[in-house]
């Protein structure tokens, strides 16, 4: 496995803000709504840390999209 190196504060944090910390519910990932790659996390102590990051596929884009429309139009939106 080839991991992606991602640079972290003290908090596993990345310079945008994006959170390591977190895993997504494996239901959302069975619908395919998104999906988790591998990283290495790097603290400013030079430690490394495995994790994982939470990608959003185009299926998920879709199905917020049709959750926001709903709202929108006055429904109330289903769960994934």
């Amino acid at each position: 496995m080839s991991a992606f190196i991602v640079d972290v504060n003290d908090r596993g944090e990345d310079a945008e803000g994006n959170d390591y910390n977190y895993r997504v519910q494996p239901h959302v990932i069975a619908a395919g709504l998104m999906v988790e790659l591998p990283v290495l996390i790097r603290f400013p102590d030079g430690r490394l840390q495995e994790a994982m990051q939470a990608r959003i596929t185009t299926k998920g884009l879709a199905h917020m999209r049709a959750e926001l429309d709903a709202e929108k139009a006055g429904h109330k939106p289903g769960r994934a």
